[in-house]
């Protein structure tokens, strides 16, 4: 029996990634899963997951302020310690796919005096805490964070990274003994074989470019807004067209224009919608730069894959490793205005050839990133 457990997510958070690692670990082991959450968490993952899977119910404390951030991570250890007793009757390993900074500690100090079971835990966004430029009230876990990293080796515990590029950020903060505590694993993701999905891979005007998932101010989602504008013209004359695909946080929503399609309403795009608005662009934008992503995996980029949409980005460490690995999938920008001229060139019509070949290697990399292939990869590396 192979137990996992999401210590921390509630309802529809993290269902994707779940759903997904749950079914690669089917494929790897070969043998029955045991999922532990909490009962909404749950039925969301039932809906999504395409494998048979046993599913215990664990009560959680939902409240994340003041003290009662650290009561739900007493009762996140505790339920670790639950699943750590049942697993010792019959586990080949635990997988825990998330689990924050406080319960992690927790974890570690046990497992200095209780390791016979194989445990390998997820390490998601949180990682992010420990860039010094974060809020107050985030400052602490990232300093717990650092304490947890720095004291990481512990018998028969290891960690899972969302990129190589994580690795090697981690290796050049705290030094190569931490690479034997840690795995390198690609995001799992249930990528499928609807080809109804992709949409047309000709660059018919309007061009569409679309940034897809939650527009923010720390993804610098708003530079969209200053980027549809100088094509002011071009969308007038209905050459391209520019549209968030996802809800916006105030802070990019103030920043609005009207050279950007995006939702008067804000909802929550259900996953139907969200399907056939990205099916209908050309590219996916990204406005990440080193100060983003260094630390954890981008969702969103892999909707790309999904969708064999190319990229236009800003540089950074987790988009080039990929261009790396794969190819032309997109452009790799040093700056806005690099982005601008690469959009002006689309617009020309002279990167039709291109497009298709960036197709053509996003389909290569959605073979490459399978389930069963990243599966097995792992599995070689536990």
């Amino acid at each position: 029996m192979i137990y996992v457990a999401d210590l921390n997510m509630f309802g529809k958070i993290h269902v994707p990634f779940d759903s997904a690692f749950i079914e690669m670990l089917k494929m790897i082991f070969h043998d029955d899963v045991c999922f532990y959450s909490e009962e909404e968490h749950i039925k969301n993952i039932s809906k999504n997951c395409h494998c048979e899977v046993e599913y215990r119910k664990r009560k959680f404390f939902e409240k994340k302020r003041g003290l009662y951030i650290f009561l739900k991570e007493v009762v996140e250890f505790i339920n670790f310690l639950i699943i750590n007793k049942e697993a010792k009757k019959d586990g080949r390993a635990i997988f825990i796919l998330a689990a924050f900074a406080v319960n992690n500690i927790f974890i570690r100090m046990y497992r200095t005096f209780e390791h016979k079971i194989p445990l390998y835990i997820v390490l998601h966004g949180e990682l992010e805490y420990m860039r010094e430029e974060r809020k107050r009230n985030l400052i602490f876990f990232g300093w717990l964070w650092k304490v947890l990293l720095n004291n990481i080796y512990v018998k028969n515990t290891k960690y899972i990274v969302l990129g190589n590029s994580i690795k090697r950020e981690l290796v050049e903060k705290f030094g190569d003994d931490i690479s034997r505590s840690i795995i390198s694993l690609d995001h799992p993701y249930v990528y499928g074989d609807d080809d109804n999905l992709l949409g047309n891979n000709n660059l018919d005007k309007p061009i569409r470019i679309g940034s897809v998932g939650e527009a923010l101010l720390a993804k610098n989602s708003q530079y969209i807004f200053e980027i549809a504008k100088r094509f002011y013209k071009e969308i007038n004359n209905n050459d391209v067209n520019f549209e968030i695909i996802g809800r916006m946080e105030e802070g990019v929503r103030i920043l609005a224009n009207d050279y950007v399609d995006y939702s008067r309403t804000n909802d929550l795009l259900d996953e139907k919608m969200f399907a056939k608005k990205v099916t209908q662009i050309n590219y996916m934008i990204f406005f990440y730069n080193d100060e983003h992503y260094t630390l954890s995996a981008s969702g969103a980029f892999f909707d790309a894959v999904k969708y064999e949409k190319p990229i236009i980005s800003l540089k950074n460490k987790f988009f080039e490793e990929y261009f790396l690995r794969y190819g032309d999938i997109g452009y790799m920008c040093d700056s806005l205005d690099e982005i601008n001229k690469c959009i002006a060139q689309i617009i020309t019509g002279d990167e039709k050839d291109r497009y298709i070949r960036q197709c053509k290697n996003l389909k290569k990399m959605k073979k490459d990133l399978s389930l069963k292939n990243i599966g097995e990869r792992l599995k070689q590396s536990l």
